[in-house]
């Protein structure tokens, strides 16, 4: 999804230096600052799922990277998949634990505390059952330990079903009939819209289902810019 003008919704801004991107603590994964200086921390992996949706690839991106660092297993589907081969190059060691498909993901049956797994659609939609597939061979992209990762990139009729069944949005600034779309998904108070138009080019906002917006500043490493450089 794009802001106003065609421009990304969420431009990365520069390295902070000492600020911690990622936190292993309870609260969950640290997405940034908010405006009194506190901690965001954005709650992934639990005994029930999380649905959320991230307004730009590159938003997308960075929180798939922060949760290899939860231990989590990342399973992208995709119809750009050389888009999120940087998630591999930077990630290291923890490339083992990253898969990328073009088309539906098929996340499999293990997910558990100590190995909770992240499914990213990009693009596409649920993956389906044929007849000629095991039960068990896709497993629920819900569940304990798992959470899904919507990037909308527009506001089609599948998309919108993201919406409606997510949990939290966490988005840049929006163009007017996104803004109001994503607020009436999330039965956030409609008032809240037009402050998504208007916001700085850095700036995020949490949006909770049926809760109050929580400003977000987001702070990512120098690793975490390197998510943007094109595969040399």
């Amino acid at each position: 999804m794009t802001g106003r003008a065609g421009r990304p919704a969420l431009p990365l801004p520069p390295d902070p230096g000492g600020v911690p991107a990622l936190s292993t603590a309870p609260a969950g994964l640290v997405l940034g600052r908010s405006d009194a200086g506190e901690a965001v921390a954005l709650r992934l992996f639990g005994r029930s799922s999380t649905r959320v949706v991230v307004g730009s690839l590159e938003l997308a991106r960075v929180l798939a990277f922060r949760a290899l660092g939860l231990g989590a297993t990342v399973s992208v589907g995709t119809t750009r998949p050389t888009a999120w081969r940087s998630v591999s190059r930077v990630a290291g060691e923890s490339a083992r634990r990253v898969s990328v498909v073009q088309g539906p993901v098929r996340p499999g049956t293990g997910a558990s505390m100590h190995f909770p797994l992240l499914v990213v659609r990009d693009g596409v939609a649920e993956a389906r059952r044929t007849g000629r597939e095991a039960p068990a061979a896709e497993g629920p992209v819900t569940g304990p330990w798992r959470a899904l990762l919507t990037v909308l990139r527009d506001l089609d009729p599948s998309l919108q079903r993201s919406l409606a069944a997510a949990d939290v949005a966490l988005v840049g600034a929006l163009a007017p009939e996104q803004a109001t779309a994503v607020c009436r998904a999330l039965e956030v108070d409609p008032w809240t819209a037009p402050t998504l138009v208007g916001l700085p080019a850095q700036a995020l906002v949490l949006l909770p289902r049926g809760g109050a917006p929580v400003a977000v500043t987001l702070a990512p490493t120098s690793l975490e810019h390197r998510l943007a450089e094109p595969a040399g």
